[in-house]
């Protein structure tokens, strides 16, 4: 039997509802050629059981963190490309992979779209060419790529060194250490339900000093200054604060 073209993968923990949801949309696709596993790490709300109910692939088993769990994920995918859909997120339509299918150049190495940010309803807008300079001023949400199964194998999974950049570091050794092809499908993928655990104020402190360590590893001090200067990077902080009060405005949290 010919592997699947699709793995996609929810980590979970005690999360039963937003799972569940996530769960029914991965279901809900038209494509039949993929594959669905999620990993539980023990939860003890019964999600696992949840998710079994709906006649989920889960395994179950501790890890140490959302990046320890995906690596395990991993060692149980089968398909050409890998997809990780957190808990709460859901595929934007019901033909996403479908339409994916058709239009995937399979020589590419991570392939890439767009996702819808909610609560806010805003849509992101990716470039064909991931430049240098994109890529210091903007995350890649994993949920906005996928990438083939080998090249996670070949990098030694996820940096779980990182405790909330992880899926940053690979897109960069990706795309600037190993240069990899990147294909850009003009296609949004999921609802990305924005508000994790590292974008809590209680976080901000060791994400932003991830991004830093990654920023020294990957760009030039020359470029970090360049770039910072050209892009007001340095007032990001600021400018987080003034979105969240304009959403607050608008009656939304996150």
């Amino acid at each position: 039997m010919a592997r699947p073209l699709f793995s996609v993968v929810t980590v979970t923990l005690n999360c039963a509802d937003a799972a569940e949801a996530t769960a029914r949309s991965v279901l809900a696709q038209s494509y039949a050629d993929v594959e669905y596993l999620v990993k539980d790490g023990r939860s003890h709300d019964g999600t696992a059981e949840r998710l079994q109910a709906l006649g989920c692939n889960v395994v179950v088993s501790a890890d140490t963190g959302i990046y320890d769990a995906m690596n395990q994920a991993l060692f149980h995918c089968t398909g050409e490309y890998v997809y990780f859909l957190n808990a709460g997120d859901t595929f934007a339509t019901p033909t996403v992979l479908a339409e994916l299918a058709g239009r995937i150049d399979r020589g590419a190495a991570v392939v890439y779209g767009e996702l819808m940010l909610q609560p806010m309803g805003r849509r992101t807008s990716h470039p064909d060419s991931l430049s240098r300079y994109y890529l210091f001023r903007k995350n890649m949400n994993h949920q906005a790529w996928m990438a083939r199964r080998e090249h996670y194998t070949a990098f030694g999974g996820l940096d779980t060194r990182y405790k909330f950049c992880a899926d940053q570091a690979f897109i960069w050794q990706a795309r600037f250490r190993q240069r990899l092809r990147f294909q850009h499908v003009e296609l949004t993928l999921a609802n990305f339900v924005y508000g994790g655990a590292s974008t809590t104020p209680g976080n901000r402190k060791q994400v932003d000093a991830e991004r830093w360590r990654l920023l020294r590893s990957y760009y030039h001090p020359l470029e970090i200054a360049a770039y910072g200067l050209r892009s007001l990077y340095f007032l990001n902080p600021i400018k987080v604060r003034l979105r969240r009060l304009q959403l607050a405005a608008r009656g939304i949290s996150y």
